[in-house]
Order: C-alpha cells, then sequence, then structure tokens
C-alpha cells in the first residue's frame, strides 16, 4: 500500500481534520502532505478525535503547528525552519 493510498485512508475515517494557512494559501500539494504526514500518528492511537494543522509563513520563516485531540488529552507540537 502507498503512502498516499494509507494517507487519504485516514481522511475518509471518521477524523475531523482541518488544515488553514495563516498568511499563506493552502494548496492541494501542501495539504496532501500535511496529511500524509500526519497519518503516520495512527499508529501510536486509534482514538484519535481531531487535527487541526495551522501552515503560516512570515519571511522567510515557515511555521507549522498541529493540534491533535485524544480522548480526553489535546497533544500540540510546532516546529519551524
Amino acid at each position: 500500500m502507498s503512502r498516499k493510498s494509507k494517507a487519504m485512508e485516514f481522511v475518509e475515517e471518521m477524523y475531523n481534520i482541518s488544515v488553514t494557512g495563516r498568511h499563506v494559501t493552502i494548496t492541494d500539494a501542501m495539504k496532501d502532505y500535511a496529511i500524509e504526514k500526519v497519518s503516520k500518528i495512527e499508529r501510536f492511537s486509534d482514538r484519535i478525535i481531531d487535527v487541526v494543522i495551522t501552515m503560516d509563513v512570515q519571511k522567510r520563516e515557515h511555521r507549522v503547528a498541529i493540534v491533535m485531540k485524544v480522548n480526553n488529552s489535546k497533544i500540540k507540537s510546532e516546529a519551524a525552519s
């Protein structure tokens, strides 16, 4: 099974996934890439409720914030380059 088909399987399940952009227009390729990367997290927990991905671009700095609701917990992760 390819990574892209596995990512699409992740989207088709009952998770609420939203990909938004701040100061940037999100293309389909960016959205697919983000979903593909987030779908790998499913192996750690099968009780994912909601995933919010926010992409931000300011000058030369690109930031991504991911907030995931799992059971009664909220997991937040950020990265910048």
